[in-house]
C-alpha cells in the first residue's frame, strides 16, 4: 500500500513538472546595436535617451512602450514630475479639448508612425528582439530618440505655465472656498440662532410641562378639599339639623317651663295672698287653731243667726 502511494506521489509530481512555463527563448538573429548600452547622453545641440520595453504579444505595443520610457527619461530630465507627463504630452499635441483621457491620447500619437513626436522628441533608431514562447512569439522593442536642447526650456516653460495656471486655480478655489466657508459661517449662525430659540422653546415646553403637573396637582388636591368640604358641608347640615331640632325641644320645654313658673309665680302670689290673709285670720282669730277658729266662727254666725257663734276667751 505504501508502495502504491510513493509511486503516485512520483508520478503526480513528474507531470507538474511536465505542465511548467518556460521562459521565452530569443529567436532573433540581428545583434544588439551598440547605442542600446553604450551612446553619447548628448552633444552640442541635441539630449539622447533610449527606451526599453518589456515582452509583449504584437510588436506594436512593445514600439509603444518602448517610446514611452524614452519620453518618460527626458521629462525626467526636465524635472517634469511624473504625474505631469500624460498632461504635457498632450498638450503639447494641441488636443486637450478632446474628449479623449490623456492617455488614450498618448497612446495614439505613439502609435501613428515610427518617428512619432511629442514637441520635437523624435525616435531616430529602433531595434527589435523575437522571443518564443509556449505560447507563441513575443517582441521586445529598443528605441533611440533625439531631442533639441531648447525643447528642455520649453518643458520648463510650460512646467511654470502649469504651475502659475494651478495657482490661479489655487487662488480661485481659495476665493470659492472663502466665499463658501463665509455662507456656511452666515448658515451656521442662522443656525445656531434657530438652536438657540429651539433651545428657548424646549426650556418654555418643559416649564410648561412643570407648570401643568404642578396645576393637575393643585387641582386634584382642590378636588379633594372640595369632596372633603363636601363632606363636612354635610355633617354641618345634619349638625345644624339636629341643633335646630334640639333647640325647637328646647324652645317646647322653656315655655312649659314658662308656663309652669308662670303658674309658679301666680300659686306663690296666691300663697302669698292666702298667708297674708291666714295671718289675718289668725290674728283676728287670736292665733287660734283652724278648729278653734272654725268653732268661732260657727258661733259668731249662729248668733247672727247664720250658725253658732264662736266663744270669746
Amino acid at each position: 500500500m505504501r508502495r502504491l502511494i510513493t509511486i503516485l506521489l512520483g508520478a503526480t509530481l513528474v507531470g507538474c513538472a511536465g505542465v511548467a512555463h518556460k521562459q521565452p527563448v530569443l529567436i532573433s538573429e540581428d545583434s544588439k546595436p551598440n547605442w542600446v548600452e553604450e551612446y553619447e547622453l548628448e552633444d552640442s545641440t541635441h539630449l539622447f535617451f533610449t527606451g526599453i520595453s518589456t515582452k509583449y504579444a504584437e510588436e506594436r505595443k512593445a514600439l509603444k512602450d518602448a517610446k514611452y520610457d524614452a519620453l518618460a527619461k527626458f521629462l525626467d530630465y526636465c524635472g517634469l514630475h511624473t504625474k505631469l507627463h500624460e498632461k504635457y504630452i498632450s498638450q503639447v499635441h494641441g488636443s486637450t479639448a478632446n474628449v479623449l483621457s490623456a492617455t488614450t491620447k498618448i497612446e495614439t500619437q505613439l502609435e501613428i508612425n515610427s518617428e512619432a513626436q511629442v514637441g520635437q522628441f523624435r525616435i531616430v533608431r529602433k531595434y527589435i528582439e523575437v522571443y518564443s514562447g509556449t505560447r507563441g512569439k513575443f517582441y521586445k522593442m529598443y528605441v533611440f530618440a533625439s531631442v533639441p536642447k531648447i525643447e528642455v526650456a520649453r518643458v520648463k516653460a510650460w512646467q511654470k505655465e502649469n504651475d502659475l495656471r494651478k495657482i490661479a486655480k489655487l487662488n480661485l478655489l481659495n476665493n470659492e472656498q472663502s466665499e463658501i466657508i463665509e455662507q456656511t459661517i452666515e448658515e451656521l449662525k442662522t443656525v445656531q440662532k434657530q438652536l438657540g430659540q429651539l433651545t428657548f422653546l424646549r426650556e418654555q415646553v418643559v416649564k410648561l410641562s412643570a407648570d401643568n403637573k404642578e396645576l393637575i396637582t393643585e387641582n386634584k388636591q382642590l378636588k379633594e378639599i372640595f369632596h372633603k368640604d363636601k363632606e363636612k358641608n354635610k355633617e354641618l347640615e345634619l349638625a345644624v339639623k339636629i341643633s335646630t331640632e334640639q333647640n325647637t325641644k328646647l324652645f317646647n320645654k322653656n315655655q312649659i317651663l314658662a308656663e309652669n313658673n308662670l303658674v309658679c309665680t301666680n300659686t306663690l302670689r296666691t300663697a302669698k295672698g292666702n298667708e297674708k290673709l291666714v295671718k289675718y285670720w289668725r290674728e283676728k282669730y287670736h292665733n287660734k287653731n283652724p278648729i278653734q277658729a272654725l268653732t268661732s266662727w260657727l258661733i259668731k254666725n249662729d248668733d247672727d243667726g247664720m250658725g253658732l257663734t264662736p266663744i270669746n276667751d
